[in-house]
C-alpha cells in the first residue's frame, strides 16, 4: 500500500476500486457463517458502534483485544470474501473490500484509520447483532513468563503480510493446519520474542519482533527492528553465536525455540539493541493542544493534572455527551508528554466484569482449567519493567461493575501511600503490588438509571472532577463560529434552554444534561446530520429522561424538530 499524507482522500478511490457489491449482496455475505464468522461480526458491530470510522488502535482501547486482532480479522474476513466472489485483490490491502483507508493524523491513535464501505454501513443496519458481543475481549491474556523463538519465513507455510508503517504488525496467515509449523505455532503466547529471517533479492531481512497476537488463523508480531542483511544463519553457527543443533532443528521445522541467552547472544551478534518493549515515535502534546481539543479552562485541567499526580486515582463523572473518554484519554498524553498509546490500557465495566478477568482467575480449557493472568494484572507487570515511565489504566463505566469484588484484595494498594507495598493474590500465593507510576482514570455516566452509585470504600480512594456540558467555553464558541451554521446557531439556543430545564427538574438534575460532543467533530455540518442527532441521539434520550412525564417530553419534541421543519422550509 502507499503511503498517505494526512490531507490526502480515501484509498483506494471510487476510480481506483470498486469492488461493486450491492446491499443486498452484503446482507447475504453477512448472514452466511463461513464469510463472516462471530469473530468477523464483532469487528463490523465495533466498527458500527465507534461510528463507522476508526484505527485498529483505536477499537483495541475502546472494545479491548489486540489492535492486531482487528487487522487480522480484517485480513481474514476480505480473503474469504474475496475468494465467494472469485474477484480480483483490491490495490494495496485486501481489507479494501470491506474499508476505505486513509493515514492517521498525529492525534488519532494508530497508523491507518478505516472507514466502512458505504454499502456494508448500510447492510449492517439491517443484520441483527444483538447476540454478537462487544466488548468480549478475543485473545488470551499475556503471560509473564516469556520465552524465546527462531522463525523462518517460508511461504509455503504461512502467508506473510507486512504493514507499512514502521512498529507496526506483520500478520503470518496459517495455510495448513496440519503442518508442524502451524501445530508448533500454538505454543508461542503472547509477548514472547521472535527473531526472524526472510528471504529477499537484495539478502536476508532479519527482524526482531515481540508476539502481539496468537488466534485460530494467524499469529501477529510487532516488529521492533529490521534490517537487511547479508548475514545467514549459516554464518552464525560457524561463529558459534547459534548452537548446531539450533540449525539443524531449525532447518527441519522452520521454528524452533531458545533459552534466554542464546536469543541475546543472536541480537548482540547482529548489532540489535536489547530491550524489552516496542520502540515508539513520540508526539508532542502540549497544554495548548489539549484547550483545543477538549473544552475545558486551563484552570480546570491544572487541577485534575495536580490531583491525579497526588492521588494516583481520579474519576471523570458527568452526563452523556460531555466527552469522558475523550478527555480521559487526552489527560494521560498530557502527563505521558506525547501521544504515546503504549503506556495506556483501556477496558470497559459490565455487570458481569469479575475479579478472574482483571487480575487472575481460572479458565476453561478443552480439558480442564488454567490459572491466566487478567490485563490489570498484566498492566501492572509492564509498568513494573519501566520505572521511569508512566502508565494510565482507564476504565470506562466504572461504576456498572460490583468494583469491590473486581479489585478484591488490591482495593487497599490502590491507594497512593500504599503503592508498591505487597500483598498475598488469593489464587496463586504471589506476592503483589501496585507500582506508583501507574495511574488510574474512572469514568461514571450520571445520567444512568440501571447502575448504582458507587460504594464508598472505593469512592474515598478516588477524586472526583464532574464534566459539564461546554457550549460556552471558548473552545466550543470558535469550534461553533467556524462551522457558520445558523440551523446549529438555533438548535444550540433550545439545547442550552434545555438543559435549564433539566437541571431544574427535580427527577433529574444537572448529571443529566445534554453534552456538547454530540454536536463535535465535524468541519462541516448540514441539515441532514443535525436531523440525525436530534432524531436519534438527543430525543430518545429526552424519551427516557420524561417516561412518565410525556408532555415535557413532546413539548420538546415539538420544538427542536420545529426548528429543524423551519429551516427546511
Amino acid at each position: 500500500m502507499r503511503r498517505l499524507q494526512e490531507n490526502e482522500v480515501w484509498f483506494p478511490t471510487k476510480s481506483e476500486y470498486d469492488p461493486g457489491i450491492s446491499i443486498e449482496e452484503w446482507v447475504s455475505l453477512l448472514e452466511d457463517s463461513e464469510i463472516f464468522t462471530e469473530k468477523s461480526l464483532r469487528v463490523m458491530k465495533c466498527m458500527k458502534d465507534i461510528g463507522g470510522t476508526a484505527s485498529c488502535k483505536q477499537l483495541a482501547m475502546e472494545y479491548g483485544a489486540s489492535s492486531g486482532t482487528y487487522q487480522n480479522v480484517s485480513s481474514a474476513l476480505a480473503e474469504r470474501i474475496l475468494a465467494a466472489r472469485g474477484a480480483s485483490k483490491p490495490p494495496g490491502a485486501g481489507v479494501a473490500v470491506l474499508y476505505q483507508i486513509r493515514r492517521a493524523t498525529r492525534y488519532e491513535a494508530g497508523g491507518w484509520v478505516w472507514r466502512l464501505r458505504e454499502n456494508l454501513s448500510k447492510a449492517l443496519e439491517r443484520v441483527d447483532l444483538s447476540t454478537i458481543p462487544l466488548y468480549e475481549n478475543f485473545i488470551e491474556d499475556k503471560e509473564i513468563n516469556l520465552s524465546y523463538w527462531m522463525l523462518d519465513f517460508q511461504k509455503e507455510n504461512f502467508t506473510y503480510i507486512a504493514m507499512p508503517v514502521k512498529n507496526i504488525e506483520a500478520c503470518f496467515i496459517f495455510k495448513d493446519k496440519e503442518e508442524i509449523i502451524y501445530k508448533k505455532l500454538q505454543r508461542i503466547r503472547k509477548g514472547d520474542y521472535v527473531v526472524c529471517l526472510g528471504e529477499f533479492s537484495e539478502g536476508q531481512l532479519i527482524a526482531k519482533c515481540i508476539v502481539d497476537n496468537v488466534d485460530e488463523d494467524f499469529i501477529t508480531l510487532i516488529e521492533l527492528e529490521n534490517f537487511v542483511s547479508t548475514e545467514t544463519w549459516g554464518s552464525l553457527v560457524s561463529t558459534g553465536v547459534l548452537p548446531k543443533f539450533v540449525m539443524d532443528d531449525l532447518d527441519e521445522k522452520t521454528l524452533i525455540k531458545l533459552d534466554e541467552e542464546v536469543y541475546e547472544n543472536i541480537l548482540k551478534s547482529l548489532g540489535f539493541v536489547l530491550t524489552d518493549k516496542p520502540s515508539e515515535v513520540e508526539i508532542s502534546y502540549p497544554i495548548d493542544d489539549f484547550l483545543k481539543e477538549v473544552y475545558m479552562s486551563e484552570e480546570k485541567i491544572r487541577s485534575i493534572i495536580r490531583t491525579l499526580e497526588r492521588k494516583k486515582n481520579i474519576i471523570l463523572q458527568g452526563p452523556p455527551g460531555v466527552g469522558k473518554t475523550f478527555a480521559a484519554k487526552r489527560i494521560a498524553w498530557l502527563l505521558l508528554g506525547s501521544a504515546k498509546t503504549n503506556n495506556i490500557e483501556f477496558v470497559q465495566f459490565h455487570q458481569n466484569y469479575s475479579y478472574e478477568e482483571f487480575i487472575m482467575g481460572f479458565r476453561p480449557l478443552a480439558e480442564g482449567f488454567e490459572l491466566r493472568e487478567g490485563v490489570f494484572y498484566n498492566f501492572c507487570i509492564k509498568a513494573k519493567k519501566c520505572p521511569n515511565e508512566k502508565f494510565f489504566f482507564i476504565i470506562d463505566e466504572i461504576n456498572r461493575a460490583n468494583v469491590s469484588k473486581v479489585f478484591g484484595e488490591l482495593l487497599m494498594l490502590m491507594e497512593n501511600d500504599h503503592r508498591n507495598e505487597e500483598i498475598t493474590l488469593s489464587y496463586n500465593g504471589e506476592s503483589f503490588s501496585i507500582p506508583d507510576n501507574l495511574f488510574i482514570i474512572g469514568m461514571m455516566n450520571t445520567a444512568d438509571r440501571s447502575i448504582a452509585m458507587i460504594d464508598y470504600a472505593l469512592r474515598r480512594r478516588f477524586s472526583f472532577f464532574e464534566l459539564e456540558p461546554q457550549f460556552d467555553s471558548e473552545g466550543f464558541r470558535v469550534y461553533q463560529k467556524n462551522l457558520n451554521s445558523p440551523l446549529l446557531d438555533a438548535l444550540l439556543e433550545q439545547i442550552k434552554e434545555l438543559n435549564s430545564v433539566i437541571r431544574s427538574d427535580r427527577g433529574l438534575g444537572r448529571g443529566f444534561c445534554i453534552g456538547h460532543s454530540y454536536f463535535t467533530g465535524y468541519s462541516a455540518i448540514d441539515f441532514e446530520t443535525l436531523s440525525s442527532i436530534i432524531s436519534f441521539d438527543i430525543l430518545p434520550l429526552l424519551s427516557e429522561y420524561w417516561f412518565d412525564n410525556e408532555e415535557e417530553y413532546f413539548s420538546w419534541k415539538e420544538r427542536l424538530e420545529g426548528i429543524l421543519a423551519h429551516d427546511r422550509r
